[in-house]
């Protein structure tokens, strides 16, 4: 039987979610081992996202006590943590940060 928190190992459904990112053209870094989170997706503000896989009973998709540290780090300093379990998730996220993003025509280019 498979440790899920083996080193290297990723959730299964984590392609589905980067590839919604990559449709989106949304950059992102695949986060370590250890880093309690699964990807840092480069939004204005960064994001952190751990994937968690929606086909696994509810026990398996707890948050780590790792994952819970970064998760209440995140919160006390403001930084948007996600707990992501499917593509439709990932893409009504970023949908709605982009309709809320200015666009390029709308923002005062003044520095």
């Amino acid at each position: 039987m498979t440790n899920r928190h083996s080193p290297g190992h990723r959730d299964a459904n984590e392609k589905t979610i980067i590839d919604v990112l990559d449709n989106y053209h949304i950059d992102y870094i695949k986060l370590h081992e250890g880093a309690g989170a699964d990807l840092l997706v480069l939004l204005n503000p960064m994001e952190l996202w751990e994937v968690k896989n929606n086909e696994q009973p509810p026990s398996k998709r707890t948050l780590t006590p790792l994952e819970t540290y970064r998760q209440a780090y995140c919160g006390m300093k403001h930084i948007p943590y996600r707990v992501i379990e499917t593509a439709e998730q990932a893409a009504e996220i970023l949908g709605e940060h982009l309709r809320e993003a200015p666009r390029d025509h709308e923002r005062n280019n003044e520095w």
